[in-house]
């Protein structure tokens, strides 16, 4: 016992971080994956453990040994191994309450159960190993030591190699079935072998569960996908390929040799040759489906891909057919390619915009001087976003492009309607559309004023963000 109480201890406190990163993995096709989803896994995750340390405590007065921290593990590894099962069912109910309040309460019905249990863990642990008050501080000690020790292990595993190798739910069903094997293990030692067996037939039973009924896209399916970043789906539906990120939709055309992307948001891009028929390089920064590739293969660019998600750049390769002429293609965040760049460019395309999420750190002040370090002078910068009108978001990202830009413009794909990708241009030269430019563009053009500079020290586009965001996650389709 002095050694299997320490095992399943660490095994739980790895256990804790996996439930909680790869919750909101799990919470994020439905409410996204900002900062709020990140808040409601950690409130979660502590209440639950701190709820579950209380009562721990007070069971192990009551109950002194081992059996009941090793039933209490063999429990919890059921309930972990049976998140898979419920999640898909429970994640959804909480959508009217909106993105925030929704993922709060989606996070405590989904993963409170479970975390309360390996909460529980913890003092039920220290009263097995403590016999007596003068090495309760070293027991406590050594327990703190090894649980924190496999808190780092289950974070580091899950993110280096589980998350970008195996579904969440795989990942899920393997951590319960590792707890529930270990409190076996611990209950058979302690001669409880009717116990351990109903647990690990329940678990091994759980291994291979129905599917859970999971908010599919329309259409056939053709590819779907967990990764370290999002949930990656493709389907076909009216005729043309569809890309979903995370539940939303992200590109959508009909690939092939005649690839025509411009019924989509996409074709605000179409602006950048107009703007400098002379350039010669392209840097994309994030891909999608490659539809920026497709509606641009005219122009014979030199194309730089930067995307973070290698899943994504093969999905746009093997299933859009696009980026097969590309110079170079790198996975990795684009902010660290930018810094670590040494070579300029004529033109830079920055799309890393979600359909609901703005990633923070690529709309400052402070990104968009790194990137025009990369420009060439009289290069021109084309930045994708989404929201409405009426919204701060847009006029935030006017004024910080304004910082550092002393030439900007924006166009919308749909000025009349609530929502709309707005495409904004910036450069140091004057942005003078050619007169074959000029109808399209003069019906798209949009101006903003009063904006709030974004820097990295103060960037709320995402908080102000979030009524839209919630409209889009509620009709699961943007409207071009």
């Amino acid at each position: 016992m002095r050694l299997l109480v320490p095992a399943a201890a660490f095994v739980c406190g790895g256990a804790v971080m996996v439930v909680e990163i790869l919750g909101v993995r799990l919470i994020s096709p439905v409410y996204g994956t900002g900062i709020h989803a990140w808040a409601s896994l950690i409130s979660v995750a502590l209440v639950a453990l701190a709820a579950g340390y209380f009562a721990g405590g007070r069971l192990a007065d009551r109950r002194p040994g081992p059996r009941p921290f090793f039933l209490v593990v063999v429990a919890a590894g059921v309930l972990v191994e049976a998140i898979p099962l419920y999640a898909p069912g429970v994640i959804p109910v909480f959508e009217s309450a909106g993105l925030r309040a929704g993922a709060l309460l989606a996070a405590t019905a989904t993963f409170l159960p479970p975390l309360f249990l390996l909460g529980c863990a913890g003092p039920l642990a220290l009263r097995a190993l403590a016999r007596d008050l003068s090495e309760v501080g070293k027991r406590a000690g050594g327990l703190y030591a090894v649980s924190t020790l496999g808190s780092v292990a289950g974070t580091l595993l899950t993110g280096f190699f589980l998350a970008p190798v195996l579904a969440i739910d795989d990942t899920l069903r393997l951590l319960g079935l590792a707890l529930a094997a270990t409190g076996a293990v611990g209950l058979l030692a302690g001669r409880a072998a009717g116990r351990a067996g109903a647990g690990l037939l329940l678990a091994g039973a759980l291994l291979f569960p129905p599917e859970g009924a999971r908010t599919a896209p329309p259409g056939v399916p053709v590819f779907v996908a967990d990764t370290p970043f999002q949930r990656v789906e493709v389907a076909d539906h009216a005729g043309e390929r569809w890309l979903w990120l995370d539940g939303c939709v992200h590109t959508h055309f009909a690939p092939g040799p005649s690839a025509d992307p411009r019924g989509s948001y996409i074709r605000l891009f179409a602006f950048l040759p107009g703007f400098r028929p002379e350039a010669k390089t392209l840097l994309m920064l994030g891909v999608g489906g490659g539809a920026l590739d497709a509606l641009l293969s005219g122009e014979e660019y030199e194309v730089t891909a930067v995307e973070i998600d290698p899943v994504v750049l093969s999905v746009a390769r093997g299933l859009f057919g696009t980026l097969s002429g590309a110079k170079r293609l790198v996975v990795e965040d684009a902010r660290t390619f930018v810094r670590r760049a040494e070579e300029a460019y004529d033109l830079v395309a920055l799309d890393v915009c979600g359909s609901d999420f703005m990633p923070e750190h690529l709309v400052t002040a402070e990104f968009f001087r790194e990137l025009r370090r990369v420009l060439r002078p009289g290069g021109v910068l084309a930045l994708n976003a989404i929201g409405s009108l009426r919204g701060r978001v847009f006029p935030a990202l006017a004024a910080t492009l304004s910082a550092t830009f002393p030439h900007v413009d924006a166009f919308a794909g749909n000025p009349e309607g609530p929502l709309t990708n707005v495409v904004f241009y910036g450069s140091d030269g004057d942005l003078v559309l050619p007169w074959a430019f000029e109808e399209d563009g003069n019906r798209a053009r949009v101006r903003f004023s009063g904006g709030t500079v974004l820097t990295d020290q103060r960037n709320p586009v995402n908080l102000w963000n979030a009524p839209d965001s919630r409209e889009i996650r509620r009709t699961r389709r943007e409207r071009y």
